[in-house]
């Protein structure tokens, strides 16, 4: 696998992570808030934001420092996602600055985008799976150019 076309599966992996991600997401920001409503400041206590100062027992620190944990994880799941969402898009503009054809852009978005074999791809776009590679060849081309820097369009922006 060329390095165009590890670049290019990038974007499949980003996009199954984000779904997970988001799952994660969901999760830990229900536990974060059930954790933060059990919480509760007693009388005895002075609140201070969700944190409390003074007279905790050991079971109460314990406590708050898990809600602090898992307000952490969604902090760190929010930015990974972030990370994925950003690459997506970086991955997208290059292939958009490559300026590839119709047959090979619908190839590029159903090979590497859509995770599917060249057999898939020529049955979808009604083609051989020669067809498919000449396609490929072209496409991983003109990408790689806007990679490499190389690429007309990006000598010219330059």
């Amino acid at each position: 696998m060329t390095n165009v076309e590890m670049f290019l599966r990038d974007y499949w992996h980003a996009k199954r992570s984000i779904g997970r991600l988001k799952l994660a997401l969901t999760e830990a920001r229900a536990a974060y808030e059930r954790g933060a409503a059990d919480v509760r400041c007693t009388s005895s206590l002075q609140c201070v934001g969700r944190r409390r100062s003074g007279g905790e027992s050991a079971v109460e620190r314990a406590a708050i420092l898990l809600v602090d944990e898992l307000g952490a994880e969604v902090k760190a799941i929010e930015k990974r996602l972030m990370d994925e969402r950003r690459t997506i898009a970086h991955i997208e503009a290059v292939v958009a600055a490559a300026g590839l054809h119709q047959q090979e852009m619908e190839y590029v978005r159903a090979r590497y985008f859509d995770n599917l074999s060249v057999e898939a791809v020529a049955q979808r776009m009604y083609c051989s799976t020669v067809t498919c590679w000449r396609l490929k060849k072209s496409a991983l081309e003109k990408i790689g150019a806007v990679l490499n820097g190389t690429h007309p369009l990006s000598a010219r922006e330059a």
